[in-house]
């Protein structure tokens, strides 16, 4: 169970292929065709973002841009969710 505690980080880089099969099977789903790509490029940098600031092999730079990086694409995300509707 110790290696699970250590590399726990590795869910939030299950989300990146996660956002992508949920996008493409709510698009099959409502029959869409047209593809909404702002909001898959800010949720695919939300995840990416996510996961750089989780793990602790990155470089201490990168982890901290993304630590400022990742609270506006949240709310990016959820300023969009509230226009989209």
């Amino acid at each position: 169970m110790n290696w699970l505690k250590e590399h726990v980080y590795l869910a939030t880089w299950l989300g990146l292929p996660l956002a992508v099969i949920l996008a493409y099977f709510q698009a099959t789903r409502t029959k869409s065709v047209k593809v909404d790509w702002f909001r898959s490029v800010i949720t695919f940098a939300f995840f990416t973002g996510l996961a750089v600031v989780l793990t602790p092999t990155f470089d201490t730079t990168a982890r901290y841009f993304a630590g400022f990086l990742t609270p506006f694409l949240l709310g990016v995300i959820i300023a969009y969710r509230n226009e989209a509707r």
